[in-house]
């Protein structure tokens, strides 16, 4: 894309189809689990930067502007997560990562589910102030069927956030507090990678 930029005949060298990388950061803290639900529950959506956070947009999101002027739909075909957790429970919990090609819900089972996916990232706190760091690498490859890059599929979305992609991937992002209630929670900073291949260069006739 630099090289693209820079060169003599500036956009005009641009291909209809270009890869671009997207950075997203933020915080949240882990801290809905109950006796009757001992897990805590967050998702990432990994299909969509500006719907990153649980359908909500990250603190910070580079490279999308870059991506919204020159093209007109995109698709996550790639992504790298990592997440740096500093945990704040008086009891140790299993943290958990797991990405999936649906919504995760707030259950029992779904957390169950993901802990014995083998796609499933795993690490085990002891005590408070214990810290770790969870990294997945995931993208459309990891579940078969998709080829995004030769046709135009439910994965493609418009570079507007009011009309993503229909069909998303996700990551469930939660603990195993082991029966217990949540107190204080466990912080987490998450960073997530996109590669992106954009389409189409907007253009006026």
């Amino acid at each position: 894309m630099h090289d693209r930029l820079t060169h003599p005949r500036g956009l005009i060298s641009l291909r209809t189809r270009e890869d671009f990388l997207i950075s997203a950061n933020y915080n949240i803290v882990l801290v809905n689990a109950t006796l009757a639900i001992p897990y805590t529950y967050a998702y990432l959506n990994l299909s969509s930067p500006t719907l990153l956070n649980s359908g909500s947009a990250p603190t910070s999101l580079n490279g999308w502007n870059l991506l919204s002027l020159l093209m007109r739909k995109y698709v996550s075909f790639n992504m790298l997560v990592r997440i740096d957790y500093d945990h704040e429970e008086t009891f140790g919990v299993e943290m958990f990562a797991c990405p999936v090609n649906f919504i995760p819900t707030a259950t029992i089972a779904e957390a169950q589910a993901s802990l014995s996916n083998p796609r499933c990232v795993k690490q085990i706190t002891t005590n408070k102030l214990d810290r770790g760091r969870l990294t997945v690498v995931t993208g459309l490859w990891e579940f078969g069927g998709f080829s995004p890059r030769n046709s135009e599929d439910a994965h493609w979305g418009t570079v507007n956030p009011l009309v993503p992609p229909i069909d998303s991937l996700y990551l469930h992002l939660g603990s195993d507090t082991n029966g217990a209630a949540s107190v204080t929670g466990t912080r987490c900073n998450i960073t997530v990678l996109f590669l992106v291949k954009g389409a189409e260069i907007n253009h006026q006739i």
